[in-house]
């Protein structure tokens, strides 16, 4: 089982210090969600000050040289280089843009004329489910501000992919009025990611989506039984989130994006891993199997997994997403457990 002194075992480089911009509802900024040091915060900097801060180029730095232990989680898929963010530009200002950020990375330099291409914004905590594990402060009324997203209005000829994350982002007016205005014809490289827990999907909300170009979905779920998942992500219904994950994944396929289910393992849904993958495998779409992070979940106990369910769960699990199964992402989120 993984720990978080286990370690890669390819040499290490991530690009993310490099290519992106990765925002929380208070304003403290980070390359990705697995960084273990922050990087500056927008409600002191303007996001140009921050892009060239000292954070970004100490953490920029430290990637270059080697040191990533300093400043990375070591299950983060990434370091095990199976992910990758190059595209083919279209519009002409997105490719100069792109081109010189691919050259900042290949010299590895710590000051960047290249402005970020893959963003996260957590607008706030806003949610309509209260999870058993989940980290956010409720009573947190903490938001992004709006001078945030005036300047980022700004960057948008040079976004690759826009990351709307809460809370629940459908239930968070202003990441909604952002997919619902942003201009999606004048800038054709820039994509939406979406993380939801997909509880939200009426005719209104799909066709917000609808009108906009999406790499992909995450729905998180944590359950494959409707008693675990009320357990665990109260306030939902497993039936309605069913529904719901059967419309986005026909909007997916529409549209061409990828939807994926989430699940968080933790110490009350550990057992239903294999039952998780092959409800995954029946919808056909893939699993992100998550790792309970300390220290934000250290007061649910929900971190304290039995190691015997865990191993029992991840054999089980394997020899159902290994290949000839097409779940690649199962595969490799599974292989950050050991």
């Amino acid at each position: 089982m993984a720990n978080d002194t286990d370690e890669p075992t390819t040499p290490v480089f991530c690009s993310k210090p490099w290519t992106s911009f990765e925002v929380e509802h208070d304003g403290t900024v980070m390359p990705c969600c697995m960084a273990k040091v922050a990087c500056g915060n927008i409600n002191r900097n303007s996001i140009g000050e921050v892009w060239n801060g000292e954070g970004f180029r100490e953490f920029r730095g430290k990637m270059a040289n080697g040191e990533w232990r300093d400043i990375c989680r070591p299950e983060c898929p990434r370091l095990r280089g199976a992910l990758d963010d190059s595209v083919i530009p279209q519009n002409e200002l997105f490719a100069a843009n792109y081109r010189k950020n691919q050259a900042e990375i290949a010299r590895r330099a710590t000051v960047l004329e290249s402005w970020p291409r893959i963003w996260k914004a957590t607008a706030s905590t806003f949610c309509n489910l209260d999870c058993i594990m989940c980290y956010q402060d409720r009573a947190d009324l903490r938001a992004l501000p709006e001078t945030f997203f005036q300047q980022m209005e700004m960057l948008y000829p040079f976004m690759q992919e826009v990351e709307m994350v809460g809370g629940e982002p459908f239930a968070i007016k202003r990441l909604r009025t952002l997919m619902s205005e942003f201009p999606v014809e004048r800038y054709p490289d820039a994509r939406f990611a979406l993380v939801s827990n997909g509880t939200v999907h009426d005719e209104k909300t799909i066709g917000v989506v609808r009108r906009l170009n999406v790499s992909w979905m995450a729905i998180s779920v944590d359950a494959a039984t409707p008693a675990t998942y009320a357990r665990i992500r109260r306030g939902g219904n497993f039936e309605n989130t069913m529904a719901g994950i059967r419309k986005w994944i026909a909007l997916g396929m529409q549209k061409g994006f990828a939807v994926h289910l989430a699940f968080c393992v933790m110490r009350d849904n550990v057992k239903e891993m294999p039952a998780f993958a092959s409800l995954a495998g029946e919808l056909g779409v893939d699993v992100l199997f998550g790792r309970i992070s300390q220290p934000f979940y250290a007061d649910t106990g929900q971190e304290h997994i039995d190691g015997e369910a865990l191993r029992s769960a991840l054999a089980l699990t394997k020899e159902i997403v290994k290949p000839p199964a097409a779940m690649p992402l199962a595969n490799l989120t599974l292989s950050t457990f050991g």
